[in-house]
């Protein structure tokens, strides 16, 4: 490797550094910064990563004055790439526009509500819950077409793609890493007498969780045995790992319309994991992908089936960790990186 790395800046939940991982397997020089060294909101859930540029201490003079110094001391000099998620270090996009004018290649990855837009996505799915905090339809119109002026390239989701698509030269397909290394494979015991059901709500309105808990209230009055555990949401990794496999399903998310990493580290603990997945977004995943796919008016349905057929259970478990070890290992994923980042101009030996 030579000096000058592929700058993965931001965090989303964890992610970045995960996608930087992944790009030191396949070869390439990469790390993960953060602005600031905290979580989102409240949470504290001691997401890695491996470097943050300012302390939450720190004044919002000094917080610029510490991104100012990276940018310009360390950025502009030392990078080959630099693959944003979600926001860039100055307002209104100035790195960007520096880069752009250096041709410093850049790809942009997002994280949802900051690039979800209402219409379409209330016209694709009429469960989808778009938080107040959302900055609105025209705002983020008005963000992507500045991003777009800047970096050609983004990458992401295939339900995140769908709303950013007109605003970019390309945008790509970009798979969720998973360290298979962390997550032992522990199917459900089919001769559990009482299932356990967990369900992690990180945001309760955009996970479905009020939904979640009234079929569980429902399927306890019908008489079905299950024990149904809702957890926090700032648990560290480690413990969301230990929850898992402690699981026999694990009911993620049933409104967005798509899935995440955690659906994946279900799946790779060899868990069936319920999210809802869009009718038209079903096409564009590999056709073995073993999602248990609900929302609020199958909830019910769907948990009273899992809970009752131990045999469906342990397939759809196994078939989770198969799909999670064929197209999400950290060397898979850094494999893809690496062909993106070359389609976006990075020189690639």
């Amino acid at each position: 490797m030579d000096d000058t790395y592929i700058l993965q800046y931001g965090s989303i939940s964890g992610l970045p550094f995960q996608y930087a991982r992944a790009a030191r397997l396949a070869g390439l020089n990469s790390k993960n910064v953060i602005a600031v060294n905290r979580d989102f909101g409240e949470l504290n859930r001691g997401l890695p990563f491996d470097a943050s540029i300012a302390e939450p201490s720190d004044s919002r003079l000094t917080r610029m004055y510490k991104k100012a110094r990276f940018f310009f001391g360390d950025v502009i000099p030392n990078t080959s790439l630099v693959h944003y998620y979600s926001d860039s270090l100055f307002r209104r996009y100035l790195d960007c526009g520096i880069l752009s004018g250096l041709r410093r290649p850049m790809v942009i990855s997002f994280a949802g509500t900051d690039v979800r837009l209402e219409s379409s996505a209330r016209r694709l799915n009429p469960y989808v819950y778009i938080p107040p905090y959302s900055a609105g339809e025209a705002k983020i119109k008005k963000k992507l077409e500045l991003i777009g002026k800047y970096i050609s390239f983004a990458a992401t989701d295939f339900e995140l793609g769908g709303y950013v698509e007109p605003y970019f030269e390309k945008v790509f397909y970009l798979p969720q890493p998973v360290n298979l290394e962390h997550f032992a494979f522990s199917p459900p015991d089919r001769n559990v007498r009482r299932p356990v059901v967990i369900h992690i709500p990180t945001n309760r309105e955009v996970k479905g969780t009020a939904d979640i808990e009234a079929a569980v209230e429902r399927l306890k009055a019908d008489g079905l045995d299950f024990e149904f555990r809702l957890l926090e949401c700032n648990l560290t990794q480690e413990q969301v790992k230990r929850k898992i496999a402690g699981a026999d399903i694990v009911a993620n998310e049933i409104r967005t319309g798509s899935f995440g990493v955690f659906a994946l580290e279900a799946m790779a603990s060899g868990k069936p994991n319920i999210s809802y997945l869009r009718e038209d977004l079903k096409e564009k995943y590999p056709p073995e992908l073993p999602i248990v796919s609900a929302n609020p008016d199958t909830i019910y349905q769907v948990l009273k089936d899992l809970i009752r057929d131990a045999d469906r259970r342990v397939e759809v478990g196994k078939a989770g960790r198969a799909y999670v070890e064929k197209y999400h290992p950290l060397a898979t994923v850094g494999e893809e990186l690496k062909r993106i980042y070359s389609e976006c101009g990075l020189s690639v030996a």
